[in-house]
């Protein structure tokens, strides 16, 4: 018995558990929930304070703690006691009513659910346990708030931190330290870059700084500026650098923090303050006669040099500036009003502009102007002004004026001026000696069939079958010709579009069989959507576009199968277009694609990676301008092994509106209107064009009469009165344009047909009465017919 009475006082303790006591004084606060509804059995007294006092005690969680319904808490504990695996959290918020009633507060909890089991091993209960660490979350959020403010606070002062570890040699450099010393690459830093982006005039002094920080026996603060030299862009800069070395208890040196600031601008302004002090500080006082301000090292100087104050009073003049004027002006300046010394410039607006520039000066501003003058022997001269303001006590007293005659600057800038326009001229040259194989050898083809042709004409006039199939491959030959200087006319934008309102899927349409054929043996896919589509453009110029993408697109796929897809759709806001809505009509192919720098070339005129022969470098040229003759443009988007998109935009328009009958019908009337009594002038300066052109007029039943040039054609007229007008553009002396202009003077009416290559389609549109019309050379002599039917006057 006494044994037993001594073991129950060892957990006892004035008649109550040890344990109990234990439980009920924990510093942690404790609970044990019973059955699957979580009944509390015990809770010692850090847990009751925790829910501010509330009785629990018999009660489930949710009836004793109906605020934390909702927060997660009641599902951790019935999975706790279903799965009976502990749950451990950290940091968990809870909010609880506290006792005085008022609204929930949040606290955070470390705790763990611990299923506690009897001795079959079934879950009977959960014991919770835990402590209330909101004090130290709160602690750990003032601290990150902390940090935070000081890096907004470090970034707002432009201040960069740096941390060295010299045992492991390594080196902390923010973005904006890295900057300071021309590093932008992502590499990582050692103390090696920065040794190697010291200035070599620096490095000693700034390492020796650094050496005594670490020395465990001196320890000083490591406070310098020194320059450093860009590792990447080698750009000098000024730092301002401080820190200072941390040791550990052997007295080794562990660590060495600081910050650093770029002081470039500042070490900059304070040699430009240095400049000026040691030129001005002690002669530019506005109490200082003119004796003292001009002194040796500004009346010496070969720049001019002005002093004025606030009130525009001009106090003093250097040498120079009296030498300056006397060689422009023919006179010399003298202190007083500045105006009376304006007044002797003989321009008044550039006196009028000089003024404000010193009333600006004299408020504060740096202003700098350059001027070109004649001066009084006829040369012309140049002068850098530069207007600086004077200040004392941080205030502006008076503003000085320096010019530098840099009339030998300008001549060497004209002379390089002048040599690049000559490398320019080169570059062109050189450009158009590439073209000029390619065009030659298109050419010599086209030539080559009509001389052969011909020849043989010659030879069998007696099989007109054989004639008429030559006559064919002469015409074939001509087109190809008319096709190349098309393509040289667009590019030299010396041919007059005319546009209209054309549908888009009738255009490809009409080209389809011809693109097909170009590109084959690859596919072509032609993607239009359902709605038609309408622009406002030129239906040749757009064939022979789609025609040039698809012999392109032909080459790129290099005679392998492919697909080469044609597509159409609305896009609007096209980047560097007017706004409104344009059709984008693209060529999409499978062939290999263009490198970046052939890209970046593909629309320059000339540009071509075709041997000589097999193209003109025209091609792409033609496509860009006949879009921006649009008021559209063209794109290409090409990736190598993969293909190319090229895309033409086109404004957007509304359908073409069909010609009123009464209009259809006059134009019926007007084309089969007999000639027989018009009265035709026909110009050209081509001996054997125009007299196949008064052939083929005399056969038609015209009157003609025909002229070499502008005066000729004015000769006749004084006797002879046509009807119409055929005329060449490029005539010797004048031009067609001028030669109708004269013509119509006298008849205002009259109509006017342009059969030309060539044609200044604003002189044309500028002529006086109805408007003419343009037939490009060459073509056949039945659309002669018909544009000359179509402008006959009605008899």
């Amino acid at each position: 018995m006494p044994a037993a009475g001594g073991l129950i006082k060892l957990f006892e303790e004035d008649g109550q558990p040890l344990m109990d006591m234990v439980f009920q004084q924990a510093p942690a606060f404790m609970a044990v929930l019973r059955g699957p509804t979580h009944v509390f059995t015990m809770a010692n007294d850090s847990y009751l304070r925790l829910v501010g006092g509330r009785p629990v005690i018999g009660r489930t969680v949710a009836e004793a703690l109906p605020e934390v319904r909702g927060q997660g808490f009641l599902e951790l504990l019935d999975q706790v006691f279903t799965t009976g695996v502990a749950y451990e959290a950290r940091d968990a918020r809870v909010r609880l009513i506290p006792s005085d009633g008022g609204p929930p507060q949040e606290r955070m909890l470390d705790f763990v659910y611990q299923p506690m089991r009897n001795r079959s091993g079934e879950v009977t209960g959960i014991f919770a346990q835990g402590v209330d660490v909101t004090e130290r979350a709160i602690a750990q959020q003032a601290v990150r708030d902390s940090n935070e403010r000081l890096a907004l606070a470090t970034d707002a002062a432009e201040i960069g931190l740096w941390d060295v570890d010299p045992v492991r040699d390594t080196l902390y450099w923010p973005p904006r330290l890295r900057e300071m010393f021309g590093l932008f690459s992502p590499r990582e830093v050692t103390l090696q870059d920065f040794i190697a982006g010291l200035h070599p005039d620096d490095r000693e002094a700034t390492l020796a700084a650094f050496r005594r920080a670490l020395d465990p026996a001196e320890r000083a603060l490591y406070d310098v500026e020194y320059r450093t030299v860009g590792l990447e862009d080698g750009v000098t800069r000024w730092v301002a650098a401080k820190g200072r070395g941390l040791f550990d208890e052997a007295g080794r040196c562990v660590r060495v923090i600081g910050t650093a600031i770029d002081i470039t601008t500042r070490k900059r302004d304070q040699a430009e303050l240095r400049r000026l002090n040691a030129t001005l500080e002690e002669r530019v006082r506005l109490a200082l006669a003119e004796r003292q301000l001009m002194a040796d090292v500004i009346d010496k100087s070969d720049a001019s040099v002005w002093i004025v104050d606030t009130e525009l009073r001009l106090l003093a003049v250097n040498a120079a500036a009296r030498r300056a004027w006397r060689e422009v002006y023919g006179v010399e300046p003298v202190p007083g009003p500045l105006a009376d010394a304006l007044a002797l410039l003989p321009d008044a607006a550039w006196a009028r502009r000089v003024e404000a520039l010193w009333r600006r000066a004299t408020q504060g501003e740096t202003l700098s102007e350059l001027r070109k003058v004649v001066d009084r022997r006829g040369e012309h001269r140049a002068f850098e002004m530069h207007f600086h303001p004077l200040k004392a006590d941080d205030r502006t007293v008076a503003a000085y004026f320096m010019v530098h005659d840099v009339t030998a600057r300008e001549r060497d800038h004209e002379r390089l001026r002048i040599a690049e326009a000559a490398l320019n001229q080169a570059y062109k040259l050189e450009a158009v000696g590439r073209l000029t194989g390619g065009i030659a050898h298109d050419f010599n083809n086209v030539l080559h069939v009509v001389s052969t042709s011909v020849d043989l004409i010659d030879r069998l006039a007696d099989d007109p079958q054989r004639v008429r199939q030559l006559a064919a491959s002469v015409r074939r030959s001509v087109l190809n010709g008319a096709k190349l200087t098309g393509q040289l006319l667009s590019f030299s934008r010396q041919q007059s579009i005319e546009f209209t309102t054309l549908c888009v899927r009738q255009l490809v349409q009409d080209v389809d069989e011809v693109l097909r054929r170009t590109v084959a043996p690859a596919e072509l896919v032609v993607e239009l959507p359902a709605e038609p589509l309408w622009v406002s453009a030129n239906a040749t110029q757009l064939e022979m576009a789609l025609l040039n993408l698809a012999v392109n697109a032909r080459d790129a796929m290099q005679g392998r199968d492919g697909r080469v897809t044609l597509f159409a759709r609305v896009e609007q806001g096209v980047p560097g277009l007017a706004p409104g809505a344009y059709v984008c009509l693209g060529l999409r192919d499978t062939g290999a694609g263009m490198p970046p720098d052939v890209l970046k070339k593909a629309f320059e005129p000339f540009f071509t990676t075709k041997p000589v022969g097999k193209g003109t470098g025209l091609g792409l040229n033609q496509v860009f301008g006949m879009a921006q003759q649009g008021g559209g443009t063209a794109t290409i988007d090409s990736v190598e092994g993969e293909g190319t998109t090229v895309c033409v935009y086109l404004r957007q328009t509304g359908p073409a509106a069909a010609p009123a009958p009464a209009v259809q019908q006059q134009q019926q009337q007007q084309q089969q209107q007999p000639a027989g009594r018009v009265r035709l002038l026909c110009v050209d300066d081509e001996a054997d064009v125009r007299a196949a052109m008064v052939e083929a007029l005399s056969g038609w039943g015209y009157e003609v009469q025909a002229a070499r040039d502008g005066e000729a054609a004015l000769a006749l007229v004084e006797g002879w009165q046509p009807d119409m007008l055929l005329l060449d553009y490029a005539l010797p002396g004048m031009t067609g344009a001028e030669l109708a202009a004269r013509l119509r003077a006298g008849q205002p009416q009259i109509p006017v047909l342009f059969a030309t290559g060539y044609a200044d389609i604003q002189s044309i549109n500028a002529l006086p009465g109805p408007a003419a019309c343009v037939l490009r050379k060459p073509f056949e002599l039945a659309a002669l017919r018909e544009a000359l039917a179509a402008l006959a006057p009605v008899r």
